[in-house]
């Protein structure tokens, strides 16, 4: 496994959730290519 990232859920609760570094690499290029320079730490983004 790779790193952890801290999430927030709707309602406010916080935790953590366990994330490979392969996945959060693949989210990247993902958001990269789809949005370009957007920059937010949110997995779920409404534009």
């Amino acid at each position: 496994m790779g790193g952890r990232a801290r999430a927030r859920s709707k309602g406010g609760a916080r935790g953590s959730v366990p994330v490979p570094g392969e996945l959060i690499r693949l989210w990247s290029d993902y958001v990269h290519e789809e949005y370009g320079g957007l920059d937010s730490d949110f997995v779920f983004v409404n534009l």
